[in-house]
């Protein structure tokens, strides 16, 4: 995918003219969203090939880990992920409906909020 140019022309469509801090945002929350889902490690090791561009824009580097990262994590503590997959087998039969509820109403919040608090926090390292 390098080598045909895709992680330049997906990073091009994802930036924001003159905010590099507002592109990393716009990668949170894809990461957020996708994380939903999906495998939280995966996601992350996707969307990082699309950050050196942000970087050499002017996002610090730590920073822009460290906000993709959590963002994808954060996200995946629901039914639908991995993690929450094995905290709701781990729980007791009789609990299991109601923890999936409550890991889904978590997910479902988090994915607004997550991705912009990591972006908060970490962007402007």
């Amino acid at each position: 995918m390098q080598h045909l140019g895709a992680f330049k022309q997906i990073s091009d469509f994802l930036r924001v003219d003159g905010s590099p801090l507002l592109s990393l945002l716009v990668l949170c929350y894809i990461a957020g969203v996708t994380s939903f889902a999906a495998s939280s490690i995966a996601v992350f090791v996707t969307t990082m090939p699309l950050l050196p561009p942000l970087v050499a824009d002017g996002v610090s580097p730590v920073g822009g880990v460290l906000a993709l990262a959590l963002a994808s994590v954060m996200v995946d503590i629901n039914p639908l992920g991995i993690t929450g997959g094995l905290i709701l087998g781990a729980a007791e039969p009789s609990a299991r409906p109601r923890l999936f509820r409550n890991l889904l109403i978590y997910g479902l919040v988090s994915i607004p909020i997550a991705p912009f608090l990591t972006w908060a926090a970490f962007a402007w390292w």
